[in-house]
């Protein structure tokens, strides 16, 4: 997962045997972590109706053994198998009822089935969560929590991972300086040791920024680059995002034509994927286009 990405096909295929092996000696925990692999391997792949499935079965299997671990494990699963389905709000009630089972002494000393600390996970989220449900206030507290956490773990991946996501959240803000800072941080972090899936992901991010800031020539390279580096790992969770994104420098750099095209493969994307966190903007943005790029053809 960490050299290949969480969409790679081996990742599914390793994860897939492992969950039929567990049936086979009868452990839940195995089930779980396997089962759990495979919701992971849907979930970054885009293929969010399966994740789903397999995020109620995780959940199912919480609920049955009232595991506390596992109980943390399958709401995470659930809210961000609901978020990239634009259902912020039951992803934001799956995230506060995640948190009241995370220990934070246990996971600063065991590391989780994916890497990544699942407290972390849960702030980063629920601060993009809140963000689109309209609390800005408490969504900056949620991104408060999750830097202040990840220090006391000290976990390189940890880091990259939180960095990353914050990123991502403040490209949702426009906020093109903050989303460099960020990026960059990850960045470093992560070529260092090598964490493909944070590199893609940052890549863009800081691509995204430099245009944003007025850099299009030397952001959008980085841009393309961080979006080819995440799809060539089978990934196409949060794509329809990219596209938008990547739509809005082409509009401001004036290429209407090829802003167009962008939305129309995201909007292609998240109907395919049922990716809906990012409609409105997608379609906010098509508007604009249209109403630029109409004029011209009735010349």
């Amino acid at each position: 997962m960490l050299s290949k990405g969480y969409a790679a096909e081996e990742i599914g295929h390793a994860f897939g045997l492992a969950r039929v092996s567990s049936r086979h000696v009868n452990n839940d925990t195995l089930l779980f972590q396997s089962l759990a692999g495979i919701w992971s391997f849907h979930l970054l792949r885009g293929e969010l109706r399966t994740a789903l499935e397999r995020a109620r079965e995780l959940l199912a299997l919480a609920e049955r053994t009232q595991n506390q671990g596992f109980l943390l494990n399958a709401h995470i699963a659930m809210a961000l198998s609901l978020f990239y389905q634009g259902q912020f709000q039951t992803a934001h009630k799956h995230l506060e009822r995640a948190i009241p089972y995370y220990d934070l002494e246990y996971y600063r000393s065991n590391i989780s089935l994916f890497g990544w600390d699942p407290g972390v996970l849960v702030y980063c989220y629920d601060a993009q969560a809140l963000w689109f449900l309209g609390f800005p206030r408490r969504a900056e507290k949620a991104v408060t929590n999750a830097i202040a956490l990840v220090k006391k773990l000290s976990s390189p991946f940890n880091e990259a991972l939180c960095y990353t996501i914050h990123a991502t959240y403040s490209s949702y803000r426009r906020d093109a300086t903050k989303a460099l800072e960020m990026a960059e941080t990850a960045l470093k972090i992560s070529n260092k040791r090598g964490f493909l899936h944070w590199i893609a992901l940052g890549s863009f991010n800081r691509g995204w920024s430099l245009c944003r800031l007025g850099r299009v020539k030397e952001g959008l390279p980085i841009l393309l680059d961080g979006m080819k580096m995440w799809k060539a790992m089978g990934a196409e969770m949060a794509v329809p995002t990219f596209q938008v994104l990547l739509a809005e420098v082409y509009q401001n750099a004036g290429k209407l034509k090829e802003a167009l095209v962008s939305v129309e493969e995201g909007l292609a994307i998240a109907a395919r994927n049922n990716d809906r966190h990012y409609d409105a903007e997608l379609y906010r943005v098509k508007g604009e286009l249209i109403e630029k790029v109409a004029p011209k053809f009735n010349q």
